[in-house]
């Protein structure tokens, strides 16, 4: 949508200024008004929810959102709700904002892009549930996973994601149905925007086959964690030699721990770890290497 709401506080008639006392313009008779067409957009601001049926209609210039991808709507206070921005490799990215007064300070609570990765934050700013090729996960406000699911593939038996609904704020919600069907709306007395901020492609089976199921976060939790055991079988071994006369052998690597290994050198060997992240993860390996 190329038509931005903009909020005109300034008379149009800067010239016809006079000595006489001017009224502060109540908020409600400020016109808001469209960038592309310059005509009123809706809702008004003078009125609530109970003042208007909720009949699910569109805004202003909703019709040049397929034409332009652009798309930027505000808040009642003035602030900007969410922005849409056209990528140059004919992507899309959406972020959605708290409505807050001061604009600089301005927290983000959802960020989509075009491929079908997308972050959440909670009102605390921590991950509230985030997207990505192979599945999703939910979490609490401390960090806990309450819930995860994957996508459908070629060989896989995928996880069944239930309807998801979260309400950032009273004024925008969002919707997962499906790795294609993901919305953000917007509503505001009565009015209702909607846009879909899913996977606007479908993604070779080959190539979403390659990716890792393992997540990235997940996989520094798990290199860190044996790094951890590691060194404890480490520190095990080293006082077992030394307390007793008797030789002895111990294994530093059980089974379990193989396998582990392996597939975090799997996992860090792909073309997505960057070479910052596959050093983090063999310096918790390093006792293995």
């Amino acid at each position: 949508m190329a038509g931005f709401q903009r909020y005109n506080r300034e008379s149009n008639h800067a010239s016809e200024q006079d000595s006489k006392p001017v009224l502060q313009q109540a908020v409600a008779d400020c016109p808001v008004l469209c960038e592309y067409c310059g005509e009123r957009t809706r809702p008004k601001l003078d009125l609530t929810l109970l003042d208007i049926p909720k009949t699910g209609g569109q805004f202003c210039c909703a019709q040049y959102q397929k034409l332009y991808g652009s798309v930027q709507v505000f808040y009642p206070s003035g602030s900007v709700a969410l922005v849409v921005l056209v990528t140059e490799a004919n992507g899309r990215v959406c972020v959605v904002y708290d409505d807050k007064d001061d604009v600089p300070e301005q927290p983000i609570r959802a960020l989509f892009q075009s491929d079908g990765r997308a972050t959440c934050y909670h009102s605390n700013g921590s991950i509230w549930f985030s997207l990505g090729q192979s599945g999703g996960q939910r979490l609490d406000k401390s960090g806990a996973r309450v819930q995860r699911w994957s996508w459908s593939r070629p060989g896989c038996s995928p996880t069944p994601l239930r309807p998801l609904f979260l309400s950032l704020n009273k004024n925008v919600g969002v919707r997962i149905l499906g790795q294609d069907q993901v919305f953000v709306s917007f509503l505001c007395c009565g009015q209702q925007a909607r846009f879909s901020v899913g996977i606007c492609c479908v993604q070779d089976y080959i190539n979403r086959s390659s990716v890792p199921s393992i997540r990235s976060e997940e996989l520094f939790l798990l290199a860190a964690r044996m790094g951890v055991c590691l060194a404890i079988e480490g520190l095990r071994h080293y006082m077992r030699r030394f307390s007793s006369h008797k030789p002895f052998t111990a294994k530093l690597c059980q089974r379990h721990h193989l396998r582990v290994i392996e597939k975090l050198l799997r996992a860090s060997n792909t073309a997505e770890t960057s070479a910052s992240d596959k050093a983090f993860i063999h310096r918790c390996l390093r006792n293995y290497l």
